[in-house]
């Protein structure tokens, strides 16, 4: 998993690519009606194409921050912090990019290696490298748990649905580290199928 500056980074930046030292997983056996809604999640992954939508990010720690998120699939992906928050996340089909603006620093790892990479893949299909740990339907919201299935002390993404007459809709994501710290992201007002620009998902290069 892509660690970046995970110790120097709070609560504010941890999103489901920075995932680090949760603990054990053991996944639970899951009912026929969890991997029906299992199916009905990766239909809806696979057939959305772009998204747009403002987001609030939240911390049980007390962190706050608010952004821009861009998907483009497959492969691309960006989420871009206002300021004062300095940091950039981009996703371009083969590197997952952590930029710094305040340091003019990036970082990059291989986006297989990481859980951006579930979501923005051709396919989506929660087999082989993802472990799905838990299903809940509750009061229109469906909430799937899953890690990494070679890696499960590498940490939690929650994907939240709304789950409506309508279909399912991709609200928020939630990630669980390894002091027990949630941080969760909600989308605002989301535009999905809007025309999205390639330049969106290159990242910044410090100036030489």
């Amino acid at each position: 998993m892509i660690q970046l500056r995970a110790l120097a980074l709070p609560a504010l930046a941890a999103i489901w690519f920075t995932l680090a030292g949760a603990a054990p997983s053991v996944a639970q056996p899951l009912s026929a009606e969890q991997w029906a809604a299992i199916d009905r999640v990766e239909a809806y992954l696979s057939d959305l194409r772009t998204v747009q939508a403002r987001f609030v990010q939240s911390s049980s720690a007390g962190g706050y921050a608010e952004g821009t998120f861009y998907l483009k699939r497959p492969g691309r992906m960006r989420i871009e912090y206002e300021p004062p928050i300095p940091y950039l996340y981009v996703a371009d089909g083969i590197w997952l990019t952590f930029w710094d603006g305040e340091l003019e620093q990036r970082w990059d790892a291989p986006l297989g290696s990481t859980l951006a990479d579930f979501v923005v893949r051709e396919e989506v299909d929660f087999g082989g490298d993802v472990l799905v740990r838990d299903v809940r339907d509750t009061d229109g919201w469906l909430q799937v748990d899953i890690r990494q299935a070679d890696d499960p002390q590498a940490g939690q993404l929650t994907l939240i649905f709304a789950d409506d007459a309508q279909g399912l809709a991709l609200t928020a994501w939630e990630v669980l580290d390894a002091q027990g710290i949630r941080t969760r992201i909600d989308l605002i007002d989301p535009q999905v199928g809007v025309e999205l620009s390639n330049r969106l998902f290159v990242a910044p290069r410090r100036d030489r």
